[in-house]
């Protein structure tokens, strides 16, 4: 059976694979040693003999809110690790896409980097539709004193418009 597209995983070094096991296995195990903040910039120091004042990995929970997808997760993606420690790595294209609500057959284009960059500049689709839908319903509720004209409001000669608080 094929990937479907855009499902592909990133390459990764051993160095990050050994990471990537082992903030899994932490979690899924329960002993949640590399949770905090602290724990992850001393790992971050001991595996790359690098300093960070902010912690470079996170492990994307199976039964929490994922952390928020960003456009620079086409770099390395290391704060975005797939739950399964058998799978060791970051997270797809398409899993980054559903994480903000795309739908599965929405094609991304471009380069895998372009296809990053594209789903962490996004509005995701159901949250716009949610938007949408509520600005639609202020204007349906409140009295009718503007319309649309070009694109902005134009305001007619009615009595004021009375705002709504949400």
């Amino acid at each position: 059976m094929a990937l479907p597209n855009n499902h592909e995983p990133r390459m990764h070094s051993e160095r990050d694979i050994e990471i990537f096991k082992m903030l899994t296995e932490d979690i899924l195990s329960g002993a949640e040693n590399y949770t905090s903040s602290k724990a992850l910039i001393q790992l971050y120091k001991e595996k790359t003999g690098k300093d960070s004042k902010f912690h470079k990995y996170h492990v994307i929970r199976e039964d929490k809110p994922s952390n928020t997808i960003p456009a620079h997760l086409y770099k390395d993606g290391l704060r975005h690790i797939h739950p399964d420690p058998n799978q060791a790595r970051t997270i797809t294209v398409r899993e980054a896409g559903r994480i903000q609500t795309f739908d599965d057959d929405f094609e991304f284009l471009g380069s895998r980097g372009d296809q990053y960059k594209m789903i962490g500049n996004a509005v995701p689709p159901q949250f716009s539709k949610v938007i949408a839908e509520t600005v639609c319903e202020i204007f349906e509720t409140v009295d009718k004193t503007f319309r649309m004209k070009n694109g902005l409001f134009e305001e007619l000669n009615e009595p004021k418009l009375k705002y709504a608080t949400l």
